[in-house]
């Protein structure tokens, strides 16, 4: 497991304010929108201060080598250029029971990475890891990469429907081989998910991601949509970590991730998650979150099953299965998706079996930038 450096924090009366030691300063600029970043980020003008983040805590930053980014804790104030002593905002040490420790969940995914490429170097559909740095870690800089928004609508282009069936295979074929490896990404979900120049979808990040063998529990991650929260097959939140051997009450199960790949398929070929498609009107006008509490409830008891039905075109027999818990690999379902697309005339590539034949996505589909928050950010569109 990567030891990081020992954090610094300075001692202070009640009630002084916390100021960070005094650093020397680095050459170039070392700060992007008045944030600290780590020494190697990138002091290239024309290299954009925001790349990617996770929950407004974990930061991606260019780094100064032009083709990988660094995944580093928002809380970074300075790492001193000669010792490599990294100081945080206090707050990084004052870590509620029952909050996520972003610096743990940094570690984790470090030793996660390290675990699953043990034997072999990359996967395609997974960003590639580039190891640990000074303050977290180093990964495959994707372009495109992040994308803010996809304006795809599968009800009118069968492109942006084949699309999203290519991305259902992709997404399969990651979980297929993090599993393979004993590990669980509990997340999987837009967040998490980056694309390649050829617009084929990569895995990123691995913050809520957990391991047995390993002993990398998923207690303490964050979660990415209410569905998710209430998975039957998530990690149990009240075991101890103190147990000499790790379970699935600790990692959480592979049924968990083909449930949230579920999730996300339904949001990508309806625009709603699979909640909202249930909520009635009432529920509705409690708003989103006082809604779904009836749902996360009956959910966690086993107890919900008003999913809703999608076609074959919108992998809906798939997704059901995935939702039920009926799916016990990865493998299972996507054998299952394959077979479907093919039964729609879809045709898979010879040399993938993740990928469709006919379709030339970087000619028909293309990366827009528009400005969203006060930052450029990239949106997905259909060419022409």
């Amino acid at each position: 497991m990567l030891s990081f450096v020992r954090l610094l924090f300075g001692h202070q009366a009640a009630g002084d304010k916390a100021e960070a030691p005094s650093l020397p300063a680095p050459p170039g600029r070392r700060q992007y929108d008045e944030q600290p970043v780590p020494l190697n980020a990138s002091v290239d003008p024309a290299d954009p201060e925001y790349y990617y983040e996770w929950a407004e805590q974990v930061m991606v930053v260019p780094s100064n080598d032009g083709t990988s980014v660094l995944v580093h804790h928002g809380w970074l104030l300075a790492e001193d250029p000669d010792t490599h002593e990294i100081i945080y905002h206090e707050h990084a040490s004052m870590m509620r029971p029952d909050e996520t420790d972003w610096l743990k969940r940094i570690e984790g995914a470090n030793t996660i990475y390290q675990h699953l490429f043990a034997s072999q170097s990359s996967h395609p559909r997974i960003v590639g890891y580039l190891g640990p740095t000074n303050t977290g870690y180093r990964l495959e800089r994707l372009n495109p990469g992040p994308i803010y928004d996809r304006e795809l609508d599968v009800d009118s282009s069968d492109l942006a429907l084949a699309l999203y069936q290519c991305w259902g295979l992709q997404a399969l074929s990651a979980l297929k081989f993090i599993h393979s490896r004993g590990a669980v990404l509990n997340a999987l979900a837009s967040d998490s998910l980056w694309l390649r120049e050829d617009f084929s979808i990569a895995v990123a990040g691995f913050m809520c991601a957990a391991c047995a063998e390993i002993r990398v529990s998923a207690q303490g991650s964050p979660t990415m949509n209410a569905e998710s929260f209430a998975c039957p097959w998530a990690a149990s939140r009240t075991r101890s970590l103190a147990a000499e051997k790790y379970t699935e009450a600790e990692t959480g199960q592979p049924k968990k991730d083909l449930f949230d790949w579920a999730v996300w398929v339904c949001e990508n070929m309806t625009g709603k998650s699979p909640f909202q498609h249930s909520m009635t009107k009432s529920q509705q006008d409690q708003g989103y979150y006082a809604g779904i509490r009836p749902l996360e409830r009956a959910l966690r008891r086993g107890e919900y099953n008003d999913w809703p039905s999608m076609p074959d075109q919108k992998l809906g027999p798939i997704v059901l299965k995935a939702l039920r818990g009926q799916y016990e690999t990865a493998s299972e379902a996507l054998a299952e998706l394959k077979v479907l697309l093919q039964g729609l005339g879809r045709t898979l590539a010879s040399s993938q079996e993740d990928e469709l034949q006919d379709y030339d996505w970087q000619k028909e589909l293309r990366i827009d930038m528009v400005v969203a928050y006060g930052e450029p950010r990239k949106v997905l569109r259909v060419a022409g």
